[in-house]
């Protein structure tokens, strides 16, 4: 056990994040290398989306809302921890135009400067809606 102890205090003292420790670096003095990216996602391709997929510039995960677990509209995440987000499952469709057509979504990564590099629209059957757009 103390072995043990031992390591989860090295790992905390590096500022990561790790699930279920909880508050358990408040207060402690420690470098945070974690980084964190933030975009505003708005379907304008004149249909409804099913999907959305992102490329990041690092491995990363999507910030999920701490009560529904949804990442936006959307209920189902694949490739957390990749460069490549694929985001699925909406509560509904994502209209082309209104206030639902537009959404935020973090994502954060270990390592730093993470950016969005790519991102676009599918369909129900998981194909390209309009055109892969640059960040």
């Amino acid at each position: 056990m103390k072995a043990f102890r031992g390591a989860l205090i090295a790992v905390v003292g590096l500022g990561l994040m790790i699930p279920g420790l909880g508050d358990a670096t408040a207060g402690k003095e420690s470098v945070d290398y974690e980084s964190q990216a933030s975009y505003t996602f708005v379907n304008e391709e004149g249909v409804p989306a099913h999907g959305l997929h992102v490329v990041l510039s690092k491995e990363g995960r999507v910030v999920t809302h701490p009560e529904t677990g949804y990442a936006g509209p959307f209920r189902d995440i694949r490739g957390n921890g990749t460069d490549h987000l694929k985001l699925s499952n909406p509560r509904e469709p994502v209209p082309s135009s209104g206030e639902e057509s537009e959404f935020e979504i973090r994502f954060r990564s270990s390592s730093p400067k993470l950016q969005i590099k790519k991102w676009w629209w599918v369909d129900e059957r998981g194909e390209l809606i309009g055109a892969k757009k640059n960040a």
